[in-house]
C-alpha cells in the first residue's frame, strides 16, 4: 500500500500461518538452521467415547471408563449444531462439509503461496505438501531467497529501499526491570478493586506500551494518558 519494500527475516521457524503471512513480502531470508513450510490445513479434532461410565479426576489427572453405560442429551436447535460432540460419532454430511471447509481454506492458501513465490500449485500440493523445510530445501523451491544473518537482512532492506547506508535502526528500550517485576507487570495497580474491568485493561496496555511493541487495532495511545 505504501510502495515501501518488505523483507521477511525468519529466526527459527515459519509454518502454516507464518508462510501465509510471510509470502507477500518483496524478499524472505531465514537464519542458518530455520524451518519453513506446513502450507496446509487441519481443521480440529474430534473425539467419539463408546458409551463412558465414569470420568475420574483423581489426583494424577482424568480419564474416561466406557462400557455403555452413560448417555448425554444435548439440547440445540439447528441440524449438525452440536457438531464435535464426543458423545457421538459425527455424520458422514457434518464430516463432508467440515472437509469441504478446509479443502476451500486450503484452495486459497496454494493459490496465494503460489502466486506470491512463483510455485506452480502442482509443486506445491503434489510434491511439497504440508511438510516442513531446512533452508536448503526451502530455497529449492523458492519459499525463501536465501540464508543470510540479521545484519545482512538488514543492508539488503536498505538497500531495496534505496537508502543505502544512511539510515538508522530504531529499537523500543524500556526501563531495565527485574525478573519479578516483569513477572508481575501486567498484574492490576493496588486499588484496582475501584476501576472498571476496561481501566484495568487501560492501564495493563499502557504499562506494557513502555516494555515492549504491541500489535494493537487503533493507537495505544488514545488510552494511555499523556506524558
Amino acid at each position: 500500500e505504501t510502495g515501501n519494500p518488505v523483507l521477511v527475516y525468519i529466526e527459527g521457524m515459519a509454518a502454516s500461518g507464518g508462510v501465509m503471512a510471510m509470502v507477500g513480502a518483496d524478499s524472505i531470508y531465514a537464519d542458518g538452521g530455520s524451518l519453513i513450510g506446513s502450507i496446509g490445513v487441519i481443521g480440529g479434532e474430534f473425539y467419539y467415547f463408546d458409551g463412558p461410565l465414569a470420568i475420574d479426576g483423581g489426583i494424577f489427572g482424568g480419564g474416561i471408563t466406557t462400557g455403555k453405560g452413560i448417555e448425554q442429551t444435548v439440547i440445540s436447535a439447528g441440524r449438525g449444531k452440536d457438531f464435535g460432540n464426543p458423545y457421538r460419532r459425527p455424520s458422514e454430511e457434518e464430516l463432508a462439509t467440515w472437509q469441504a471447509s478446509v479443502d476451500a481454506l486450503y484452495n486459497q492458501f496454494v493459490t496465494h503461496v503460489a502466486a506470491t513465490r512463483g510455485i506452480s500449485e502442482t509443486t506445491i500440493v503434489d510434491e511439497m505438501g504440508a511438510q516442513v523445510f531446512g533452508n536448503g530445501q526451502a530455497l529449492a523451491y523458492g519459499l525463501i531467497d536465501g540464508t543470510r544473518t540479521w545484519d545482512a537482512a538488514i543492508t539488503e532492506l536498505a538497500k531495496l529501499a534505496g537508502v543505502e547506508d544512511n539510515y538508522q535502526l530504531v529499537r523500543r528500550r524500556g526501563p531495565e526491570l527485574s525478573a519479578f517485576e516483569r513477572l508481575f507487570m501486567m498484574m492490576a495497580p493496588e486499588g484496582s478493586a475501584d476501576l472498571t474491568a476496561t481501566q484495568i485493561l487501560q492501564n495493563n496496555l499502557c504499562s506494557a506500551a513502555h516494555l515492549q511493541a504491541l500489535v494493537y487495532f487503533g493507537s495505544p495511545a488514545d488510552l494511555c494518558p499523556q506524558g
